[in-house]
């Protein structure tokens, strides 16, 4: 066999392998696209509880969100979330402010597994006129706007979603 001839040999057999190299690296890619997909349609988020207190003229609002994954797909990870906050008093909606929770680290949401995050926000009572002259009744009404930033090994993805609590207050 001539020199020219194991060359040629060479490159089929490189070509053949970094063919099957990339095939597996897509048919990898394509099923973790797929397993995001189906787990971003099925993912739970919702407000599992949220109160309101006075502290110094401060009202601070405790959010308590939960999150889960009811799939199989195991990469998807919490990033952050950002909730933009409504007081809503006689039909209105006033804003309040805005808070972002990240967990110190991207927070893994395992198969089936429910996780708890709490967000708290405190805003001066003077900040806005109808919270200021909204007396702090044992429930308020509100309108939570979420961002929820998740991510996986191949991509970040958010969601945006709109809730509708009644906070209770604490003393």
């Amino acid at each position: 066999m001539s020199k020219r001839e194991e060359r040629r040999k060479l490159a089929v057999y490189i070509f053949a392998v970094t063919i099957v190299i990339s095939t597996i690296f897509l048919t990898i890619n394509m099923t973790d696209y797929l397993g995001l997909l189906e787990s971003m349609e099925a993912m739970e988020f919702s407000l599992d509880d949220m109160s309101h207190s006075l502290e110094d003229n401060m009202v601070k609002m405790s959010l308590t969100f939960v999150i889960s994954n009811p799939t199989t797909y195991t990469r998807l990870k919490l990033s952050s979330i950002q909730c933009q906050i409504y007081l809503i008093i006689d039909g209105v909606e006033s804003y309040i402010g805005t808070t972002a929770y990240a967990p110190p680290q991207d927070a893994p949401l395992q198969p089936y597994e429910e996780k708890l995050f709490e967000v708290v926000l405190k805003v001066p009572k003077g900040i806005n006129d109808e919270l200021l002259n909204a007396p702090l009744a044992s429930e308020l009404d509100w309108r939570v706007r979420c961002v929820v930033n998740l991510v996986t090994p191949i991509r970040k993805y958010f969601h945006r979603i709109n809730l509708y609590p009644t906070s209770r207050l604490v003393d």
